[in-house]
């Protein structure tokens, strides 16, 4: 019913069979040499030079085209010249290129096949290793288990959900399955990391915010030189050591949280501007990495991390090394590279693009995508891909 033409004019044009009149046209970009219709979505593939395309041909007859028309959905770079664009009749879409190589491509699909609804904001998403489970972090402070084959959630926890006195519902901004995906870690705006068993929906262990600071007691006189203190008497019982020793937990919300390959060590990023380590078996901070350029915010504490808030950190492959990210002042961001067995700093700069978003550790470990926020009086954010700092 319908016949696609392209020339050397670059451009594409979509044209009814049954009267022979225009529906519709588009730049191509380049010259296109040979086109194919998918069999049963409104798309076309097509060749030019060293890239094939795919674009969406959608349209209602008798109605003006949607501006999506002629939209590509995407592009498929080659080596060296392709050739004859074919698609399956379940979609995919194969290429013949001048290399000698046959390749299958699967188009991404326009429209979502699954919708799993939540009240609010979702902010965070993982799928367990069999792709079955999707576990997601929503801003009503609840953890969600969904199973994908049945469409239907399989466990739903109130990780972050306090009732007494009252309820309220702590945002969860991270979730994280354990290396044997059977437990599921959650970082909330409640300031605490928690750890949860997916099969009975149970808690596992807590990794605590700090304590609010003490306000500082008032310095008593001292005592003359020959005045003698008091005795402690007999009877007096001795104060207790507080059992939680160690350094404190977050004093604010935590946005990141990232696992070693062995699932023994949780590093995380948070709002006070620190990056700690737990032992995940005891739930306890092992290590602060403080930034040398910074001053510590609370007497007897280390400093900060970080000049501004902690968005992102991610261990190198080997875990030698940890990656944090974040903003700093004036609208820019900040990136970081830790040394994990001492806490010490081996890179740490300030960097124009904007605050760090997010961050990834390509697979071998010797490159990192930044996402960035847009720069101080910009509207574009970027992407950037850059060599790992510090080793």
């Amino acid at each position: 019913q319908r016949l696609a033409v392209a020339g050397a004019d670059g451009t594409v044009r979509l044209f009814a069979v049954g009267d022979g009149k225009l529906v519709g046209s588009f730049p191509a970009g380049g010259t296109v040499t040979e086109l194919a219709f998918h069999p049963t979505a409104p798309q076309l593939g097509g060749t030019l030079k060293n890239t094939a395309t795919v674009w969406t041909v959608a349209h209602q007859p008798g109605q003006p085209l949607p501006p999506e028309f002629g939209r590509p959905l995407q592009s498929f770079p080659h080596p060296k010249a392709v050739t004859s664009p074919l698609f399956t009749a379940d979609g995919a879409f194969l290429t013949a290129g001048e290399d000698n190589q046959v390749r299958r491509f699967r188009i991404a699909s326009e429209l979502p096949v699954k919708t799993l609804g939540h009240p609010t904001l979702v902010d965070a998403v993982a799928f367990d290793d069999t792709g079955n489970l999707l576990a997601t972090g929503c801003h009503d402070g609840v953890l969600r288990i969904w199973d994908l084959p049945k469409n239907t959630p399989l466990k739903t926890i109130s990780a972050h959900v306090v009732t007494m006195p009252q309820q309220v519902q702590n945002p969860i901004y991270a979730v994280l399955w354990s290396p044997d995906f059977k437990q599921v870690f959650t970082a909330s705006y409640d300031k605490t990391i928690k750890l949860w068993d997916v099969a009975s929906g149970n808690l596992v262990r807590e990794f605590k915010a700090a304590p609010d600071p003490k306000p500082e007691e008032p310095k008593k006189d001292e005592p003359k030189k020959d005045e003698k203190k008091d005795p402690p008497k007999k009877d007096e019982p001795k104060k207790e050591e507080s059992k939680d020793t160690g350094p404190p937990g977050h004093r604010d919300q935590v946005f990141t949280i990232a696992l070693t390959k062995d699932g023994k060590l949780l590093a995380s990023g948070s709002s006070d501007r620190t990056v700690k380590l737990w032992d995940v078996g005891t739930g306890k901070v092992v290590r602060e990495f403080a930034n040398p350029d910074l001053k510590p915010t609370l007497p007897g504490e280390p400093a900060p991390s970080h000049p501004g808030w902690v968005q992102a950190v991610r261990f190198v492959p080997g875990d030698q090394f940890l990656v944090t990210a974040g903003a700093a002042p004036r609208g820019r961001g900040y990136l970081a590279v830790w040394n994990v067995a001492t806490g010490q700093r081996v890179y740490g700069a300030e960097r124009d693009p904007g605050a760090i978003r997010s961050l990834a550790v390509s697979p071998d470990g010797t490159r990192l995508v930044l996402g960035c926020a847009p720069a101080k009086g910009k509207f574009d954010g970027e992407a950037l891909v850059i060599t790992l700092p510090g080793k």
